[in-house]
């Protein structure tokens, strides 16, 4: 839904579940943040999202796989992009991504600006992809840290109507359309927009 977002996870290890909905809730977080969505930022964010606090991955990408930073930069998904396999591709957004961080934060602060906002063409980042080059190339990953923070829990009573619509939901990610449909039953704005 519109504002809902349900990772479905099956037959997987506890550890690629955690990185599978790792990865999408980067997505979702850096898709709610901007209008325009440069697909190699968003595999890049997804991943950042995904590796923190985990260990480096120091595998190097092949020749006949890599791409250069100016192909990097321009490319657009295709429809027959899976997004839950690891490819070099992603590897090489996530590492550009981090150089660039590291390398010329300012430059991602005025980019992520510009995707900002509505235009006529999406706006390219402000980088010469000839310099980075040698680095991408080069780059061998080191842990991402996570940052030092205490969150704040808070518990509240669930209202039963809305998580009757969130089961709908779930069951019907998971194509239950039958059974999902007894839970859309209340009447109720939210209800019925399920309906």
């Amino acid at each position: 839904g519109p504002d809902r977002v349900f990772i479905v996870a099956k037959d997987k290890s506890a550890e690629d579940i955690a990185n599978d909905a790792a990865h999408a809730l980067g997505h979702v977080f850096f898709e709610r943040y901007i209008y325009w969505r440069p697909f190699w930022l968003a595999e890049g964010a997804a991943e950042y999202l995904k590796k923190a606090g985990q260990p480096a991955d120091t595998k190097a990408v092949s020749e006949e796989q890599s791409f250069s930073v100016s192909d990097l930069v321009t490319i657009v998904q295709s429809a027959a992009y899976n997004d839950n396999e690891a490819t070099p591709f992603r590897t090489q957004s996530y590492r550009l991504l981090r150089i660039i961080l590291e390398n010329n934060p300012e430059a991602i602060k005025q980019y992520l600006q510009a995707l900002r906002t509505e235009s006529d063409a999406q706006p390219r980042i402000q980088i010469d992809p000839a310099t980075l080059e040698s680095r991408l190339k080069s780059y061998v990953e080191t842990p991402l840290k996570l940052p030092a923070f205490s969150p704040v829990i808070k518990s509240i009573e669930a209202d039963p109507a809305r998580v009757a619509i969130h089961r709908g939901d779930l069951l019907l990610a998971t194509s239950r359309e039958a059974e999902a449909s007894r839970w859309y039953n209340a009447d109720s704005k939210d209800a019925r927009a399920a309906r």
